[in-house]
């Protein structure tokens, strides 16, 4: 028995095929990934730029991949394929499908001896979709604002506040700007449904943790918000709560299979008839489900370019900030939700600061950061080589330090370069801290780290110490988690068809290994700095 996990991301488009060995865990076999700018539809690293902040990626690339890495799978594991039971995968989050009205037929008719580029190639009214790096909508995202009352209003609904890489805002300005060509749109989907609709052959919903991330979904009914609808259609579109809710479809529940795979992968690859379809979701809450993530509790970091953290919190505990951050929809478990932020300034910012004091070398780094003390003897940094997102600052560059004694930044020269490590690190650590509590996450049990700086033992410690818990690595690593959660959530979806379509927990089979656990008396300093460190936060975001 084995299982496919898809993952179209910005620049590539990967799967990855699992063997279950025993009753639940799973075995990689096979790996492949697909760069979209080897398809020659005009993308560089993906992507289309635009002169006005604009971005989009070809529809059609994403079906042109799909082709091409099934292709491989059938060359490489010709007697693998049809023992796939079920596939399942991702999008990237936010990236916007629009569908001509000659598309239901087109992909109803599929046949098995062409490509699907080929027979595909009319399906869109709108054939290059913005994605999650478009910035052009600012407009439309004011407008939405506006009209429901503020950001916290929209995000108190929504789960966001309105941001221009979030689909509606994008379709908002479509209509404004498009209004010929979205007249002939026939349905709306996100990369995610475009991929779960070509393998059902048949328009699919969205799946409801991708639908939060449009600034679209009511996260208390789990439906179209008509408020959001009505903003959205403007003076254009007639009835806008019934025609974009038409053209968006009901969403779909991310834990159960919607359809057996269609003849078209059948009868070209070899998949078995009775291969389930389940959700593809947006490539963050994939990332999760991949890591394991999956109760109240848990706290996924990823320390990369940029630092992401991802949390499962109870509904009632959630609380969505109309200035940061996003709260989602859970695809594993339909009684929470997943708080998520993003924070600009991560291992650059890091490596700027070991390539200054440290000779560039991380054990130099790591040795001076261990001649000091947690909690730096009161002083507090804030580095920012790059405008930051979380909180938001307008100004690069920007390194600012205060001491023990002082609520306004002292001249960096006067302070020794290990205060300066210790301080970054405590930063970094005491951020995620604070910006997780104000969405909610109150309460957390376990850390699990990813990305580049997951591997330094003594940024691990001092991200340990910070939380008071213990903080956990994957076995094996998190090499393509966003496909590999597509795996898990594939293979969850067959144990809640088998309870009758009843929700049956999320209990991945992943082994973690226990990096380090917490100092008391150093948390209990963390503890006692975190109040002012919010208070200096504040006075640098004013700077």
């Amino acid at each position: 028995m084995h299982f496919l996990g898809i993952d179209a991301s910005t620049q590539s488009l990967t799967a990855v095929l699992c063997r279950v060995e025993g009753d639940t865990k799973l075995t990689r076999v096979w790996q492949h990934s697909i760069a979209l700018d080897t398809l020659n539809m005009g993308t560089q690293n993906g992507v289309i730029h635009g002169p006005d902040g604009s971005a989009t990626t070809p529809s059609l690339v994403f079906i042109a991949a799909l082709d091409r890495v099934l292709a491989l799978l059938k060359k490489e594991c010709p007697d693998t394929v049809e023992r796939i039971v079920a596939v399942s995968g991702c999008g990237q989050q936010h990236g916007s499908v629009y569908w001509g009205s000659n598309a239901a037929s087109l992909i109803a008719e599929m046949n098995p001896d062409v490509e699907m580029k080929e027979q595909l190639k009319d399906a869109f009214a709108i054939s290059n979709g913005p994605i999650w790096m478009d910035s052009s909508s600012t407009k439309w995202c004011q407008r939405l604002e506006r009209d429901l009352g503020g950001p916290q209003a929209v995000a108190n609904l929504t789960g966001s506040r309105a941001y221009e890489r979030f689909t509606i805002n994008q379709v908002a300005k479509l209509i404004d700007t498009h209004p010929n060509e979205f007249k002939n749109v026939s349905r709306i989907s996100l990369v995610s449904s475009l991929l779960t609709t070509i393998f059902a052959r048949r328009f699919v919903g969205i799946d409801e943790s991708d639908a939060t991330g449009m600034n679209a979904l009511d996260l208390k009914s789990k439906t179209w918000s008509a408020d959001v609808l009505r903003s959205v259609g403007g003076a254009v579109v007639k009835n806008p709560e019934s025609t974009l809710a038409n053209l968006l479809g009901p969403v779909a529940t991310p834990y159960l299979p919607v359809d057996n795979i269609c003849s078209y992968f059948v009868e070209r690859y070899g998949f078995s008839p009775k291969c389930k379809v389940v959700p593809f979701t947006g490539d963050n809450p994939s990332t999760l489900a991949g890591l394991g993530i999956s109760a109240a509790g848990d706290l996924a970091v990823s320390l990369g370019t940029s630092d992401t953290a991802f949390a499962v919190v109870a509904k009632s505990a959630c609380k969505p900030s109309g200035i940061e951050g996003h709260v989602l929809l859970n695809p594993v478990d339909p009684d929470t939700f997943i708080a998520m932020l993003c924070f600009k300034n991560g291992s650059l910012a890091r490596e700027q600061i070991r390539d200054k004091h440290a000779n560039g070398e991380w054990t130099d780094f790591n040795s001076m950061l261990s001649k000091t003390e947690p909690g730096n003897n009161g002083y507090v940094g804030f580095f920012h080589p790059e405008p930051e997102i979380t909180p938001p600052t307008s100004k690069p560059e920007q390194i600012h330090i205060f001491d023990a004694n002082s609520d306004a930044p002292i001249s960096i020269a006067t302070v020794a370069p290990e205060i300066q490590i210790r301080a970054i690190i405590e930063q970094h650590a005491l951020r995620l801290k604070h910006h997780t509590q104000i969405l909610g996450v109150s309460e957390v049990k376990r850390i699990l780290v990813s990305g580049g700086a997951s591997a330094n033992f003594e940024i691990l410690r001092v991200l340990s110490n910070v939380f008071g818990v213990p903080v956990y690595e994957t076995v094996g690593g998190s090499t393509a988690a966003a496909a590999y959660g597509g795996i898990l959530r594939a293979q969850h979806a067959m144990a809640c068809e088998a309870e009758g379509g009843m929700y049956v927990p999320f209990q991945p089979d992943i082994q973690v290994r226990l990096v380090v656990e917490p100092d008391s008396a150093a948390h209990g300093v963390y503890l006692g700095a975190l109040e002012r460190f919010e208070k200096l936060e504040g006075v640098v975001v004013a700077l």
